[in-house]
């Protein structure tokens, strides 16, 4: 999991290697070895090694943590401020993390991911969030809500199909979710998925979604209906291309502005009925979340629904 050792730092994958020897370079060049970033994302220089919280008890964990701070400090924290007041999407940001193995932190490695465990990424987002909120939000989202619902629910199929593109950073993921009367009460979620054949025809939409804008594969929750009966709430998966989805043009906000947050909609889009990672008992979701299900699978219950269950 963990390769590429040079002297005292580590790259998560080999492929990340020319990038960590630039990194080296730089702090040769400035002939500093600790940093500290500040809530600016500006690094103040350290005489003494920082002490490391107890949650950081494996090797991995501090050389992760040195490998992400070193990152966000010579290539985030330099332009933070023109990628934030021109909103500008920190594209070439987001292909040096996939190449730093960040892109697909907790996805096994079998399907191109770092095969890292949530500590690691958690650590990897603090030190991102220290030099800019906007990247450490696009980073977290793509492997938080793009990827689990897909790492927890899918089938074999459909992992193999997205998460190789996915955990290289190659393709970002989005996840469809909010509503304007539904979020954390994912219940009351209002766009439905009707089952027609082989297909599902889609309407309805979502707002605030993150990455919605730059992303390449989304998934989303709808209500799931099948001969006039709602099966529950859902999720799917399809690429963004798919005819009938359409994505709003990026919202202004007062912070994270270099963030991509966007409103979707779904008109008359015909999806295939494979598309379907899971289906929710339609008691279960209400005002915990469709987050919670997702807790509750990894727990042992529930079943996995339609084409893509289990996982």
């Amino acid at each position: 999991i963990l390769s590429g050792l040079v002297g005292s730092e580590m790259c998560i994958r080999d492929r990340c290697l020319p990038i960590q020897k630039e990194l080296i370079e730089l702090r040769k060049e400035l002939n500093v070895h600790h940093f500290q970033p500040g809530i600016t994302g500006l690094a103040q220089v350290q005489g003494i090694d920082m002490s490391e919280p107890l949650l950081l008890a494996k090797t991995e964990h501090k050389m992760i943590k040195e490998m992400v701070r070193d990152f966000a400090i010579t290539k985030i924290a330099p332009v933070a401020r023109e990628l934030d007041s021109k909103e500008i999407f920190p594209k070439e940001l987001v292909t040096e993390m996939g190449e730093l193995g960040l892109m697909g932190v907790m996805v096994p490695e079998k399907y191109g991911g770092s095969g890292l465990d949530m500590t690691a990424f958690t650590t990897a987002i603090i030190e991102l969030g220290k030099a800019d909120a906007s990247v450490a939000i696009t980073m977290a989202a793509h492997n938080s809500l793009g990827i689990m619902p897909l790492l927890l629910f899918g089938s074999e199929e459909q992992k193999k199909s997205y998460l190789p593109q996915l955990a290289s950073g190659k393709t970002l993921g989005a996840f469809g979710l909010t509503e304007p009367d539904a979020g954390s009460d994912a219940g009351s979620t209002k766009t439905k998925a009707v089952r027609n054949g082989d297909e599902y025809i889609v309407n309805g939409g979502k707002i605030f979604i993150t990455n919605a804008g730059e992303a390449g594969v989304l998934s989303f929750t709808s209500q799931v209906i099948e001969d006039e009966n709602s099966l529950g709430i859902g999720a799917f998966i399809i690429p963004t291309g798919t005819p009938g989805l359409e994505i709003g043009k990026k919202e202004k906000k007062m912070g994270w502005k270099a963030s991509d947050t966007r409103q979707i909609y779904f008109k008359d889009m015909r999806i295939p009925s494979l598309s379907l990672i899971h289906i929710s008992e339609p008691t279960r979701p209400e005002r915990i979340g469709y987050g919670g299900v997702f807790v509750e699978k990894k727990r042992g219950g529930g079943g996995g629904g339609g084409g893509g269950g289990g996982g």
